[in-house]
Formats: structure tokens, sequence, C-alpha cells
């Protein structure tokens, strides 16, 4: 169950940042994807015999060293990531538009960073591009995903798909099941002790929300953090602080459990600089925070850059 958050009060950086959470090490890497190529191939998919081009050039990072892409961010600065929804019912190919452009929904975070610049262009091709379910042999279970799309201007973008549409939201938090709209709806009833009773702001307000429905406190506590901690008005100051918001959402004991019984346990944190496009991030065994230039990468030749990368202490001479 990971989380996502935009960042309040960062002056005129914009920074983003998500957790990821697992039952096992992922082995995520950082995968560039040149402009003027093809967008990510995600499953060798043959139906068509040449994939998109890439306008804008991007990072992806992927999933159990497989050609499956859970987050990335482009040359302008775009972020888009997809996380767990219990309630996720995708379009099926069956069902397709006559007209529309369409391709397999694998393909959906490598074509946005790869032909969009801000949540906007993000929203049209939502609207015009037709995204549809494929089997996907690298998985023994169905992945159910939403999505979250945050560019350099501070815009925000939340994507659902239920029952086979996408339904969009403008709002800068995201965590998993239930939907949008109903921890929109247990936000409210928060927003609303908090009016009534401004000591309650913080733990006691939300344990007041929280029933046997909406166990997960995350996402209100995301909120509240976002709201009242201090402001960062340098690119350092607003990446520590998303890290230490980011550190109170994180499973380190694997006491979250995941639908098949398992436990999920914090991966992997990543905080973005979309004006500079730069992402920073840190791993369960590697507290060491680390950074990835995208436009560097996209130019370096390298073909990636695992998470695990990187010494995880400096020794002070």
């Amino acid at each position: 169950m990971c989380v996502n958050i935009l960042l309040k009060n960062t002056g005129t950086n914009v920074i983003s940042g998500r957790i990821m959470d697992y039952e096992m090490d992922i082995l995520g890497k950082f995968i560039p994807v040149p402009e003027g190529g093809e967008i990510f191939n995600a499953e060798n998919y043959s139906a068509r015999e040449t994939l998109p081009k890439v306008k804008y050039g991007h990072v992806l990072v992927d999933f159990l060293d497989k050609p499956y892409p859970t987050d990335g961010m482009n040359s302008e600065g775009l972020s888009m990531n997809m996380t767990w929804l219990d309630e996720t019912v995708y379009p099926r190919q069956e069902e397709r538009i006559e007209g529309k452009e369409y391709h397999p929904f694998n393909y959906l975070l490598s074509y946005v960073l790869g032909q969009c610049k801000d949540v906007e262009e993000v929203r049209y091709v939502l609207e015009t591009v037709y995204f549809y379910e494929v089997p996907l042999e690298l998985y023994t279970w169905r992945p159910m995903m939403h999505l979250i799309a945050n560019d350099r201007n501070g815009g925000s973008l939340i994507v659902e798909f239920i029952q086979g549409v996408p339904v969009i939201h403008d709002f800068g938090i995201m965590t998993g099941s239930p939907t949008l709209d109903i921890h929109l709806k247990k936000l409210d009833e928060y927003k609303k002790l908090v009016a009534e009773n401004p000591e309650l702001a913080g733990f006691r307000g939300i344990a007041k929300v929280l029933d046997s429905e909406y166990p997960d406190e995350r996402f209100l506590l995301l909120f509240h953090l976002n709201e009242t901690r201090e402001k960062a008005n340098t690119v350092q100051k607003a990446v520590a602080r998303c890290f230490r918001i980011l550190g109170r959402a994180e499973f380190w004991d694997e006491e979250f459990k995941l639908r098949d019984g398992s436990r999920a346990k914090f991966l992997w944190a990543m905080v973005r600089d979309h004006k500079a496009a730069r992402l920073y991030f840190r791993s369960r065994y590697n507290q060491t925070v680390q950074m990835v230039d995208v436009n560097k990468l996209l130019s370096s030749g390298r073909s990636d850059i695992y998470i695990k990368n990187g010494e995880w202490f400096t020794e002070v001479e």
C-alpha cells in the first residue's frame, strides 16, 4: 500500500514524493527512454508493427526486474506513478471505442511521459486515448493500479479506473483503497471536527474519523502533515521535509497485510524535484539519499541504475 504526496509551502520549488511498499524486494531500477525512440515496450506486444515515438525523454522505474514500469519522470519535470487500488477495473480490449487511438494499459506510463509535458496534456491523453487491459504473463495475479501525475507547475492529477472508465481527480495526495471519493469524504469529516475543536488537529482527530470500514490513517495523516509542517523555501529543505513526512507513513515491520494475507514492508522512497527534473531516493537497506538527474541519465548512454546502487554510508575523514 504505497503513498504519494505533492508538498505544500515549498516557495518556488515543486516537490512531490512517494513510497513503495511490497511483500518482497522488487529490485527496482531506473531505465532511461531517450527522446525519438519508441516508448518502453512493457510486454513484447505484437498487435501493432510499430510503437509510439517518444517526444520527451523520460526515466522509468521497473518492477521485479521485468519490463513493467511503476514510476517515472520526463525531461519536462512531469512525473507519473502507479500504485495498487483494489477497486480497479480497466477498460476491456473488445469494448474499445472506434476512432480512438488505443494501447494496452501497461504502456500508459511510458506513453504519457513520452507525449506530455504537464497534467493538462495528461488529462487530454486520458480523454482521447483508450488504454485497455491485457493479460500479463509477468504475474500470477492481476495488477490493479491507479495513478498520479505531477508537473513542474504544481499540477496534480489522480486517475482511477472504475468499472472500465477513467475517473480523474485534481488532488495532491494518493494512498490505497478505498477510492478517492471516500478518502475525501473522510477528509471532510476530519476538517469539520478540527473546525469545531482545533485541539483535535492531528492524531486525536484522525482517530475519531477511523472505523472498521476505514481503518488506515495514512491519507488523513499525510494531509495533516502537509498542512502543518514548516515551510521549506530551498530545494534541500523541501526534499528533507518530504522524506520526513514520508517517513511517518513507512512500514518497517511488515505489519500491513495485503489481500492474500502476506505482509507488506517499506522498500524505497522517492522525492522528486520537478523544476530541476531530479529524483532523490533511499531504500530499506540504504538510507543514504541518492540522486538521479533525469536529463543527465538520458544523455549518459547508461542502460539502467539499480535503486540499491551506491554506498550506504560516507566515512568522515
